[in-house]
């Protein structure tokens, strides 16, 4: 249960992977909207930028954003591609869930603690969770799922 840990105290609770290309655009909107989207949730959560190797800015950006969460910047050669980039942040993760969330704003924010909770709360080794925004940006659609596999 994600709600195990106060927020702000010890080790994260909760690893939030962004994998990231030239998104200089979104990473700092994103970085925001996740930091308010877990302000309200009783554990601590963590994101990290795992950067592809961006020519555009990103990492520099990512740099300079203030976050009440804590903000880590992984750089990634990308010669791996983004299964790459997602498995070495993997690594350097220090909470007990991960959730991914693409940068491009497509995975709703807002969402991300309610995928922690579905992951934490499966009775699984491995919890797959996914929240997309479908749609044009006047009509959106939010969808939400949740599988568990290798049941313990």
């Amino acid at each position: 249960d994600p709600q195990a840990r106060p927020s702000g105290q010890g080790t994260p609770r909760v690893s939030v992977i962004v994998p990231t290309l030239n998104e200089v655009r979104n990473v700092g909107v994103l970085v925001d909207e996740l930091a308010r989207a877990f302000a309200g949730e009783a554990y601590g959560c963590e994101i990290l930028v795992a950067d592809g190797g961006s020519k555009d800015g990103t990492r520099a950006k990512v740099a300079s954003l203030r976050s009440p969460l804590p903000l880590r910047l992984i750089e990634c050669s990308g010669s791996g591609g983004l299964a790459g980039d997602v498995l070495e942040a993997a690594r350097q993760a220090r909470g007990e869930v991960v959730v991914l969330i693409d940068a491009d704003l497509s995975h709703p924010p807002s969402r991300a603690p309610e995928l922690a909770r579905a992951a934490s709360s499966s009775d699984s080794n491995c919890c797959c969770a996914a929240a997309r925004t479908c749609g044009s940006a006047r009509s959106r659609s939010r969808s939400t799922t949740a599988n568990a596999a290798n049941p313990r």
